[in-house]
């Protein structure tokens, strides 16, 4: 969550247009694949803990290391999968339009822009105490029939978002940007 960031511009973005906000999942919202990560990660070594304190079964040196080795770097693709999803999943909302860049892996991209004028409705929902605590929460853009509806999960601030989407929704209307 960022206000009127520096240094961030995106493809397509016109000369006189300026970012108002820039959009990221909570960074809350990370520590389930955080905290397993570092779960997987002490596997390994309590597990040779255990081998030799009690020598049941054992694998040869050299098995063993390339079994780790391969295990770890499952860890690391899976860290760097979600690491993706986390950073390259944005909105950006400019005082034009609103942009949604989702990317599902290095090779997927997929995004998605509406004008203010073509807005419908904006809301918010923030369920339980984890979200009410640290005040993120989903925001839903309604647009007209012919156009995606947007969805920005677990967003810092949505109230203020949303504040801010429907006074440049009306902005927009009032000063004949809308129909």
């Amino acid at each position: 969550y960022s206000t009127r960031p520096r240094g961030v511009s995106f493809i397509n973005q016109e000369p006189d247009e300026i970012i108002l906000l820039f959009l990221r999942r909570h960074f809350i919202t990370n520590l389930p694949w955080i905290l397993s990560l570092v779960v997987l990660g002490l596997l390994p070594p309590l597990i040779y803990l255990i081998s030799f304190l009690t020598p049941v079964f054992s694998l040869p040196a050299g098995l063993a290391i390339i079994l780790t080795a391969f295990y770890y770097l499952i860890i690391i693709g899976y860290a760097y999968g979600n690491f993706i999803s986390w950073f390259y999943n944005i909105g950006i909302i400019t005082h034009k339009r609103i942009i949604d860049l989702d990317s599902s892996n290095i090779l997927a991209h997929n995004s998605a822009t509406s004008m203010f004028g073509e807005i419908v409705d904006v809301k918010f929902t923030q369920k339980g105490l984890l979200q009410s605590f640290f005040n993120y929460g989903d925001i839903h853009i309604q647009t007209e029939a012919l156009h995606a509806n947007f969805i920005f999960l677990a967003a810092p601030n949505p109230a203020e978002v949303v504040d801010m989407i429907s006074d440049l929704r009306i902005a927009t209307h009032t000063h004949g940007g809308g129909r």
